[in-house]
């Protein structure tokens, strides 16, 4: 066995390494610091392959909620109109615009908490929300 034939070999090995069968070898094989070795395990988990998700309302539509007492739901960030795509009955909204209508209270979610109590609601969505955040 020629000197590459063993390195194509360790190689295979290590990319068919899961951090299920070994997460402290590793680390010790390659002498690495334990934060590498725990990114490393991340990296292999995430390059799995999972189904495609067709859309949000596809989802909600599959896990619908079905409560006893009327279900509540808060959009963050949410405009004019506020999302409901889980089916709630009463809906309310969070925005930074102060024109918004009866159900939709103002905050500016970069500094300010929520306006609301913890804890009350059914489910919460937060469509394009992030990329106005500023870092």
């Amino acid at each position: 066995m020629g000197p590459d034939e063993t390195n194509d070999k360790s190689f295979k090995e290590f990319m068919a390494w899961s951090p299920k069968k070994a997460p402290k070898s590793i680390g010790a094989i390659l002498k690495l610091p334990r934060s590498l070795t725990s990114f490393l395990g991340q990296s292999i988990n995430l390059s799995k392959r999972y189904p495609a998700i067709a859309s949000a309302e596809y989802l909600a539509k599959k896990h619908q909620h079905h409560p006893t007492i009327a279900s509540k739901t808060l959009d963050l960030g949410c405009g004019e109109h506020p999302r409901n795509p889980f089916g709630a009955e009463l809906v309310f909204g969070v925005d930074i615009r102060k024109d918004l209508e009866k159900g939709i209270k103002y905050a500016d979610l970069s500094s300010d908490p929520i306006p609301f109590e913890s804890n009350i609601f059914d489910f919460c969505t937060a469509y394009d929300v992030i990329e106005h955040i500023p870092r």
